[in-house]
Parts: structure tokens; C-alpha cells; sequence
């Protein structure tokens, strides 16, 4: 197994072969751990994480998060192998979750922002100095 294993899928941790499902999977435990702060097994020792992931699914892990969360993973977890996700529908429940929760898609990130003032700050006394 390559990867991290807090985000990977349960085909990840059976060693089944991988699929675009599983990476959403992986995707969907990272907007948690971004909205939550964690994952319920971030502290449960790597041999426990299966089996975190077995107890926290559905409204157990998602309850926190809008509502449309629920409905990503239900459609992920439809996927097999062999299945494409519905890219432009998994897309558009996160929209509407921000829309919904006034997430501004396009504000820049806290270190983007960190940049621009450095990199500013940079040109200013380049500029002043010469």
C-alpha cells in the first residue's frame, strides 16, 4: 500500500485494485478533515483506521458538514471500479454547500494572501532602496 492511510479508501486498506471511486473517497475524508479540523481515527493508531471507517460513514462522520456531503457519498459509494462518477453532479453539490454556507469559491487562501502582502512588502523596499 503507497499513500496515507488516514485518507484512503477501503479498497485501499484490502489491497483491492483502485479505482476513481476510492480517490473521492480520499477526497471526501480530506473536505472532512478540512471542516472538522480531524478525522474520527486521527488518533486511533494505524491498525484501528479500517475499522474507524467502518463505524464512521454516512451521518456519523458527515454530521457536521451540509448536507450535501451526504449526498456525494452516497453516490460515490454507488460507484464500482468500472463506474464513472458523475463528475458535473459531485460538482455541483459542492457549489451549492457553499453557496448555501456563504463560502466565497474565488477568495484566496489565507497564505496566498500571507504572499501577496510579503511579496509587496518585497517591491516596496526594492523600490525604496533604489
Amino acid at each position: 500500500f503507497r499513500g496515507a492511510l488516514l485518507y484512503a479508501s477501503l479498497n485501499a486498506h484490502h489491497l483491492d485494485e483502485l479505482g476513481r471511486n476510492d480517490d473521492l473517497i480520499s477526497l471526501l475524508y480530506i473536505l472532512v478533515e478540512f471542516h472538522n479540523g480531524m478525522l474520527p481515527w486521527t488518533d486511533v493508531g494505524d491498525e484501528k483506521i479500517e475499522r474507524s471507517k467502518f463505524t464512521f460513514h454516512g451521518h456519523k462522520l458527515l454530521k457536521h458538514l451540509p448536507k450535501q456531503f451526504l449526498e456525494f457519498e452516497t453516490h460515490i459509494l454507488s460507484l464500482d471500479y468500472t463506474t464513472d462518477p458523475d463528475y458535473e453532479y459531485l460538482t455541483s453539490l459542492l457549489k451549492q454547500a457553499a453557496e448555501e454556507n456563504k463560502v466565497d469559491l474565488n477568495a484566496p487562501f489565507e497564505w496566498e494572501l500571507e504572499m501577496n502582502n510579503e511579496r509587496d512588502r518585497i517591491m516596496k523596499h526594492h523600490v525604496a532602496n533604489q
